[in-house]
């Protein structure tokens, strides 16, 4: 197995792309620093098991709230199995630019809307989230064994030592849009608070998502 200790660190300077599904929630408790309002929003969100129980997925020094904070904290709290996370345990992956945080969104969703059959017929809006890194993180980019297209049993067997070990992160290439990077953090506290920025819309075409344009600017009617 490889041993993370044998692999050098840094700290991207740029800032990092992340994009989510639009039907989420813009706003969950981690948003507020009032900490009354917070406890009053996890009795608010007592039907939403994965907030209400945040403690089971994330680690209380990795706790934090206030403007910016939920998007970071809820994606520990909705883990599911990927190149470094698994259904027990969540990473906030994210992106060098826009372009490759959409291009890895839409090949993992692509993979699952057509896996049920939806068509054509069908779009997607997405919210892009930005932010900054300001920890060290493993760098994994030159390790190949890491990047399968598919396999992930070898970079969750290395994230979880990484875990372990308390790192805050990956650094590793992009798979879906190569010549780019991507980060997987493992703990929240590896970014600053992050900030929403621009919508997108995505066309599926019921086999792939071929073509994406960013929303303007809603007007009053």
């Amino acid at each position: 197995m490889l041993n993370v200790d044998n692999y050098p660190k840094t700290r991207p300077l740029w800032q990092h792309y992340r994009v989510i599904h639009s039907r989420f929630p813009p706003k969950n408790m981690f948003d507020t620093n009032d900490q009354d309002a917070f406890l009053l929003a996890q009795v608010e969100s007592s039907t939403n098991d994965r907030l209400f129980n945040w403690s089971n997925y994330i680690a209380a020094e990795d706790f934090n709230n206030g403007d910016g904070w939920g998007a970071l904290m809820a994606s520990f709290c909705y883990p599911r199995e990927g190149r470094f996370s698994t259904d027990n345990r969540g990473a906030y992956y994210c992106a060098k630019s826009i372009e490759t945080a959409i291009k890895e969104w839409s090949f993992h969703t692509a993979k699952f809307w057509h896996s049920h059959g939806w068509t054509n017929e069908v779009s997607a809006v997405v919210r892009s989230y930005t932010g900054r890194i300001v920890e060290n993180l493993i760098d994994v980019r030159g390790e190949a064994s890491l990047h399968h297209p598919s396999d992930y049993s070898q970079s969750i067997l290395f994230s979880d030592q990484a875990y372990l070990n308390k790192a805050h992160g990956i650094a590793y290439q992009s798979v879906r849009h190569p010549g780019s990077e991507c980060l997987a953090l493992l703990r929240p506290t590896a970014s600053t608070p992050v900030k929403q920025s621009a919508h997108y819309t995505l066309i599926f075409n019921g086999q792939s998502f071929e073509s994406y344009a960013k929303l303007g600017e809603l007007k009053k009617l």
